[in-house]
């Protein structure tokens, strides 16, 4: 705005005057020439960077009161967050996703599992049951009310965190990291025979060059807007990409043991499937025996957290702080030292939380820590390979 107004007035008063004092201090048209034109260009200049900047700074202010009149934030201050639960109106809502959380029952609402049970050692209480289970777009549509009748302010069930969702809601960090695998029928043809050979030996990089170099155009195949899709777009989609797979996702209610039954279906059915990205977990309570993981452990790991609503940073960072105060905690008094748990010294407060939940999902804690990391190992120097594929907040 100031280089707008200095520019006006050079161009205005300035230049006339500087061109007839020059004129008539050396009586001279050639300088008079040249002064002329170096103020003209010189304000010309001034008026550019006035409405270039003058633009930019006119924007910046309307996206600060846009963002100022979509302001969804409901807790301005931690003790707003405790009294909410403390009078029962902070709510939450889950999607069922074995085995973070599932349904209590037919008969009873609300959630159990490990997201469940790691809520209520968050905020010290258990919080109001939903009316109903809910699919991610009923969540996310729960979430963003901005009439100031939110039906819930949290989602129990751990989310992966990637960036389509990111613009809709926020995350709070990662509670832990998934295990993702690659998976395909032990009875493929189509896929290379060198990968069925080393199936669960591969590291990801091989596997994504084999299937490069197929001389068949495999089919990735997934439910839209959720994990399969996002890891086909990011791995097999690029522009520069040789030797591209087909891509394909399904719409709708689409289940993950719909999508892995795919991978067995005759090649001529539209629902074909030769490869499906999916977490190795629900791989395994599928109860397959006809499906085989291409890749070794550890190398596709995602982040899986909590979503709240968009702007809600109080109640995000709440739980954040909540969590670190989990993570430093001692061995809780009723903890079973008799079970499975491996090596207790070495699991962190969460972790720990967590597998005093899995049997409540029937889930086994050694099957709880063979498919889900507490925290990001970054790759050693031999493991190259991995720090390309790995998701999360070291490696977006």
């Amino acid at each position: 705005m100031v280089s707008f107004v200095a520019g006006a007035l050079i161009a205005i008063f300035i230049v006339p005057i500087g061109s007839d004092w020059a004129k008539t201090a050396w009586n001279s048209d050639w300088i008079f020439y040249c002064i002329s034109v170096s103020l003209l260009f010189t304000s010309l200049v001034l008026l550019w960077l006035g409405i270039a900047y003058g633009k930019d700074i006119f924007d910046l202010s309307r996206e600060i009161k846009l963002a100022d009149e979509n302001r969804n934030e409901r807790f301005e201050r931690f003790e707003h967050v405790e009294e909410a639960v403390a009078d029962g109106t902070l709510r939450y809502g889950f999607v069922p996703f074995f085995p973070t959380c599932v349904p209590q029952s037919h008969t009873v609402l609300g959630a159990k599992g490990p997201g469940m049970q790691l809520l209520q050692k968050v905020f010290k209480a258990d919080l109001p049951s939903p009316s109903r289970e809910r699919n991610w777009t009923q969540v996310l549509d729960d979430l963003e009310r901005k009439d100031g009748q939110h039906r819930i302010d949290i989602c129990a069930t751990p989310l992966y965190d990637f960036k389509e969702r990111r613009a809709r809601v926020d995350f709070t960090a990662p509670i832990f990291y998934a295990d993702i695998g690659l998976f395909t029928s032990k009875s493929n043809k189509r896929v290379p025979e060198k990968l069925l050979q080393n199936a669960r030996k591969s590291t990801f990089l091989e596997v994504k060059q084999a299937i490069q170099a197929s001389d068949k155009k495999l089919r990735l195949s997934g439910v839209k807007d959720e994990l399969q899709e996002r890891m086909c777009l990011r791995h097999f989609a690029g522009k520069s990409m040789k030797g591209k797979p087909e891509l394909r996702f399904r719409e709708g209610d689409f289940k993950i043991s719909e999508a892995l039954e795919c991978l067995n279906v005759d090649a001529g059915d539209p629902n074909y499937s030769d490869l499906l990205f999916c977490e190795r977990a629900q791989a395994a309570d599928s109860g397959r025996d006809d499906i085989v993981n291409l890749l070794k452990p550890g190398q596709l790991l995602f982040p899986v957290c909590f979503a709240v609503r968009k702007g809600e940073d109080t109640l995000r960072k709440y739980i954040n702080i909540r969590m670190m105060s989990i993570e430093g905690t001692e061995l809780p008094d009723d903890f079973d030292p008799t079970a499975d748990h491996g090596d207790t010294d070495s699991l962190s407060g969460i972790m720990r939380v967590l597998l005093e939940a899995v049997s409540t999902v029937e889930l086994s804690i050694a099957d709880f820590k063979k498919y889900y990391r507490r925290h990001y190992i970054l790759p050693t120097k031999g493991d190259g390979e991995q720090a390309n594929v790995v998701e999360g907040r070291f490696g977006r």
